[in-house]
């Protein structure tokens, strides 16, 4: 059921129903409009614009915890959740503390009882002490207690013509997006899930309106659902122009994009043809053209928004600064505080807190970064080459890094 492309990078009011409205009509007084054609590009964006501080955290390696590829993460108040899924690694949910210790996995991979084949995305619900797991290879959400790791029940997927994707626990509800597989090729793109039986209670964004049609499924390493811990988190998909928030048992618009190069219903639907790899040959066929789509890597304070989004196979950085009100764009985040000279871009953001956003150094890409560390020549802040002294190896797991955000 996997048989998906890997896409890598390294570093209106609008009610639960098949509205006919675009994502960018609303009635919404506290709607964000960024205008992209006003907010010209720079070379960099530097991290202490914005960032007061940046803190290092090892997660720690273990036999029992090898991370091969992190492809999503969420933290919660006292914990760090990563899932391993990609090229090479377990399959499998780890959850570390806040200074990288491994407290425990969350159930197992297997074909037994309470086991699960493959999870795509997961959700926590702290509060009921619960986490939801995508196992879209048996069709079903597994629930486990977050606390111990112990398998409490299984959630059926309600639909024969869709394949839950990713997930979102809000309010008592729980939000899916999936993939039709070429059973259809139009319809709702979310679900509302009664969290207890899994029914389905409401449909959200039709596809043809909200994403020009598109409902394959490709993956790019993490959800589509982003600030999963904050009280309203946050949904787009490839080509939406808007970034919804889900508020209690819907969604609405929250920040809607304007430019001349953000993709259009015509730059999709003509890029697709008749081959059995119509799909994906259309996708590849936008990522190299001068359009932009794919806003990827959303985290969000009280004062700041960041995300980049994707144009002819480069990321543009966005920040937004609510507090002064000023957008800005830059072609990368420049890591200032741990390297000097420009050295240390960002490139992978996994998640945020209200406080600070955690960047991460994929498994793959650790013995790079051991030898930038014992390089003498590579221009590293001397409290940051100590710290990581006899902590890492080539072997070791990912990095992560927290940057708080400045008030």
């Amino acid at each position: 059921m996997k048989h998906i492309v890997y896409i890598f990078s390294f570093i209106i009011f609008l009610s639960c129903s098949n509205s006919k409205k675009s994502d960018s009509e609303s009635n919404n007084d506290n709607l964000l409009v960024f205008d992209f054609d006003k907010a010209p590009i720079k070379d960099s964006i530097y991290v202490s614009s914005f960032i007061s501080s940046v803190t290092p955290i090892v997660l720690e390696t273990t036999n029992d915890n090898l991370i091969g590829f992190l492809s999503a993460m969420q933290v919660t108040d006292s914990c760090i959740c990563i899932l391993d899924d990609g090229p090479d690694s377990s399959g499998c949910l780890f959850v570390f503390n806040k200074q990288g210790k491994f407290l425990r996995e969350i159930g197992k991979k297997g074909q037994g009882p309470g086991e699960y084949i493959g999870i795509h995305d997961f959700t926590i619900d702290e509060k009921n002490d619960q986490i939801f797991l995508v196992d879209d290879d048996s069709e079903k959400i597994r629930v486990y207690q977050f606390s111990t790791g112990k398998f409490l029940r299984n959630i059926d997927f309600k639909d024969d013509n869709v394949v839950y994707r990713h997930i979102q626990y809000n309010n008592n509800k729980l939000f899916v997006d999936f993939t039709y597989y070429g059973k259809t090729k139009t319809g709702p793109m979310v679900y509302v899930l009664d969290e207890t039986t899994g029914d389905i209670e409401s449909k959200c964004l039709d596809v043809d309106n909200h994403n020009h049609g598109w409902l394959e499924p490709f993956f790019k390493g993490e959800s589509f659902f982003y600030c999963k811990n904050s009280d309203k988190p946050k949904y787009t998909q490839y080509f939406m122009d808007t970034i919804m928030a889900v508020n209690k048992d819907k969604l609405e618009p929250y920040v809607v994009i304007k430019s001349k190069d953000w993709v259009t219903d015509q730059d999709v639907r003509s890029r697709k043809n008749t081959t059995p790899d119509a799909e994906q040959d259309a996708y590849f066929k936008i990522h190299e053209s001068p359009i932009a789509f794919n806003i990827q890597n959303y985290v969000e304070s009280e004062r700041y928004i960041y995300f980049f989004y994707t144009k002819q196979q480069k990321d543009i950085i966005v920040l937004y600064d609510k507090k002064n009100k000023t957008l800005i764009r830059g072609k990368c985040l420049v890591n200032d505080l741990v390297y000097n000279e420009g050295y240390g871009r960002i490139y992978v953001v996994g998640c945020g807190d209200e406080n600070g956003m955690y960047g991460y150094i994929h498994s793959v890409s650790m013995p790079d970064f051991y030898r930038f560390m014992q390089d003498p020549l590579i221009p590293i802040k001397p409290e940051y080459r100590k710290f990581f002294e006899n902590r890492i190896t080539p072997e070791s797991n990912s990095v992560l890094f927290y940057y708080e955000y400045k008030k």
